[in-house]
């Protein structure tokens, strides 16, 4: 195992831009409520129609997407708190919020996601956690997370992943991405929780080294290296497909 670490740490210092490591994404969101929504619809999904999601939904009831400021945290007044987000979407009811607001009906299995999120966003309210200053306690609240688990659809990955939109340094989300760097060169999917132990055991020794990289930052490393590498694929086999359609005799 520990050879399996060392292997880790090196591909991430061979393959990763660990010194420049940064939050390349966009800035925070204004309120929780999106992060619900992006963490849901998030779940097998492209991250182009995440986005989509939670632009409809910020048109349709008036909601602020973004932070003015990415690292100032926005007034309780500024922010919608999670009892109203949970408002406005029980207003239309998840069958609605799929087809008029999201335009996106997409399912865990059986269930909207429009109902998941409802349902992940009733538990953070029966928990009290309604605006960005209730964050820090959250990763602490173990009856919080045990709830959250118990909606159907939402698993540990999905879970972090909520935690690392809402900036908490010290959650990776153990998804595809992560679980296939990790299982090195040959693309073999390694467990999900062989994954997260792995990442935090090799991020432990890296800090030494990028004493500014945080587990989430490594996590966000990890992501862009294998969507770029995924996008590179992508685009050999639509040059190979179009190559053999130039080819082909029948075209």
């Amino acid at each position: 195992m520990k050879q399996d670490i060392q292997q880790l740490v090196n591909r991430s210092i061979e393959l990763l831009s660990l010194e420049t490591a940064q939050d390349r994404d966009s800035t925070p969101y204004q309120s929780l409520g999106q992060c619900v929504l992006d963490a849901v619809y998030s779940i097998n999904a492209r991250y182009l129609t995440v986005r989509k999601v939670v632009q409809s939904y910020c048109q349709e009831f008036g909601v602020q997407e973004r932070r003015k400021h990415r690292d100032r945290v926005p007034s309780i007044e500024s922010q919608c708190s999670v009892d109203e987000f949970l408002r406005h979407l029980n207003s239309y009811g998840p069958q609605n919020l799929a087809t008029e607001v999201f335009d996106n009906r997409s399912k865990v299995r059986w269930k909207l996601k429009s109902q998941i999120a409802i349902e992940f966003a009733q538990v953070l309210s029966n928990h009290n956690v309604e605006y960005w200053q209730d964050v820090p306690r959250v990763s602490c609240l173990n009856a919080c997370e045990e709830d959250i688990l118990k909606v159907y659809g939402i698993g540990e990955p999905t879970w972090k992943y909520f935690l690392m939109l809402c900036r908490l340094d010290d959650f990776c989300k153990p998804d595809r991405m992560l679980r296939r760097f990790v299982g090195g060169p040959g693309g073999c999917m390694v467990a999900a929780r062989e994954a997260e132990w792995l990442i935090t055991k090799a991020h432990s020794i890296l800090v030494s080294s990028y004493p500014t990289l945080t587990l989430r930052l490594l996590d966000h490393e990890i992501w862009l290296y294998e969507r770029a590498r995924q996008n590179d694929t992508q685009a050999k086999v639509k040059g190979y497909m179009r190559n053999q359609n130039e080819w082909s005799p029948l075209r």
